[in-house]
């Protein structure tokens, strides 16, 4: 009797094993082997046995969070009224002073802005203004006037983020506050023209435009991106993106500074691409024989270990195939540590260390250096006119509508008439948005020469 009771205590075990090994999600349906942490059908988070994470607990978490998601409002110079512009959250609270991020496309044109609300979910309205901006993540804090009852966010580390896992996009689209909408981290490290650090997190968890700006949580109700923009469904379907956390807490971290220090080596780098190589080998600038990495575009220091067109390799024994490979590794150095580089140069690697320094605001770099090879054009001066011999196909300038034979009229509203009066021009400009790519389409104006 023993052994025929110990028989079906075998079998169960092993049925109810194969249960746990291959069970049904609860949500869509598809059968999930045990190892999975995600739902293969819908993406769902899985506990064990293939069981859906319980959506109660998902769903609470993420109400919490939503509560202190905030819609941004503006009003221009002769305006007659506020426009909402997009969505925020609450990030950090000092005593009873609320700091709110988000993104900073809204307020490229300070000048023009009169006043900034914030609008809570239960509708009150606070003034704000901006306590910090970072044209290089495209993030921006706003500081709100009054006293306010917010309770921070929590920031989860978006370098845990895989790809699967699902999140959740929170925003007040069209001035509907609280509005949620599910999906999942499609990708990891892309990047867009606009902004200095890649890296971004793509999903397909709808952001409207009254979305942008608002938090992306995991499960947890962590932020672990912002919402930075999405495209049209004219153009592509669930194609959306969000700057990772990681990048958000550096800004957090210089609340009480109100300065944001990023470790630096110096250079400003491009991705080697198919473009690349043929503009600067057409310009017979350099021949770049490597199909992928990261070339050094323009250098800062007066004395550098690393020059213009070098081809880096590795950092600290990592190879370097993209920028944010090369920006992660950087970012987590101290102020003062050596890093280790391999580059190539005329076909010969080289080792060598550099001392990371603390980025300065306003970055010095040659002009002409920034423009040609970073911007992806090439000028010449004649009869009083300063035109575009070249630009680079899928490169800055091109996407900002300056094309070859285009004269260029205006920089910022000043007349540009030689390669003087240009540079010169160009300088303040860059000294004004603090990079050159990020600067609007409108801040240059220019012509086709005929």
């Amino acid at each position: 009797m023993k052994k025929i009771l110990l028989f079906l205590f075998a079998v169960t075990l092993i049925f109810v094993s194969g249960i746990a090994l291959a069970a049904f999600c609860p949500e869509c349906g598809t059968k999930n082997d045990g190892a999975n942490k995600f739902c293969t059908g819908c993406g769902a988070r899985l506990t064990q046995a293939g069981q859906k994470t319980d959506e109660g607990s998902v769903t609470k978490v993420i109400g919490d969070a939503a509560l202190n998601v905030v819609g941004i409002r503006v009003k221009k110079e002769r305006a007659s009224q506020f426009t909402d512009v997009g969505s925020g959250f609450v990030a950090d609270k000092i005593d009873t002073v609320c700091y709110v991020m988000t993104c900073n496309g809204f307020f490229n044109d300070t000048d023009e802005i009169e006043e900034i609300k914030i609008m809570s979910s239960d509708k009150k309205e606070y003034g704000a203004r901006i306590f910090m901006q970072d044209y290089a993540s495209c993030l921006v804090l706003l500081q709100v006037e009054t006293e306010c009852s917010f309770v921070p966010l929590k920031l989860g580390n978006s370098e845990n983020i895989t790809v699967g896992e699902q999140v959740f996009a929170v925003g007040n689209p069209l001035g509907l506050e609280k509005s949620v909408t599910r999906g999942i981290i499609s990708a990891r490290d892309r990047c867009f023209d606009y902004l200095e650090y890649e890296g971004l997190l793509q999903t397909d968890a709808a952001i409207n435009p009254g979305s942008i700006g608002g938090p992306l949580l995991n499960s947890k109700g962590e932020v672990i991106g912002v919402t930075y923009t999405g495209y049209s469904k004219q153009y592509s379907e669930g194609l959306n993106f969000a700057v990772p956390s990681t990048l958000a807490s550096e800004i957090i971290k210089g609340i009480k500074t109100k300065q944001i220090k990023r470790p630096w080596i110096g250079i400003a780098v491009l991705c080697i691409s198919t473009e690349l190589k043929d503009w600067l080998k057409d310009e017979k600038k350099k021949n770049i024989t490597v199909e992928e990495g990261v070339i050094v575009a323009a250098v800062a220091d007066t004395r550098p270990l690393m020059m213009k067109y070098d081809v880096i390799r590795k950092i600290n024994g990592a190879q370097v195939k993209n920028i944010w490979q090369l920006q992660s590794a950087i970012l987590v150095m101290n102020i003062g540590d050596t890093v280790k580089i391999v580059i190539e140069r005329d076909g010969k690697e080289t080792e060598f260390g550099v001392v990371v320094k603390e980025k300065p605001s306003e970055p010095e770099f040659p002009v002409e250096d920034e423009f040609e090879t970073l911007f992806g054009a090439s000028l010449s001066e004649r009869f009083g006119t300063v035109r575009i011999k070249s630009a680079m196909k899928k490169g800055l300038a091109e996407s900002m509508g300056l094309k070859e034979d285009y004269e260029i009229d205006k920089i910022f509203k000043k007349n540009i008439d030689s390669l003087e009066t240009f540079y010169d021009a160009f300088k303040e400009a860059y000294s004004r948005k603090k990079r050159i790519l990020s600067w609007p389409k409108k801040y240059i104006t220019a012509m086709h020469s005929t």
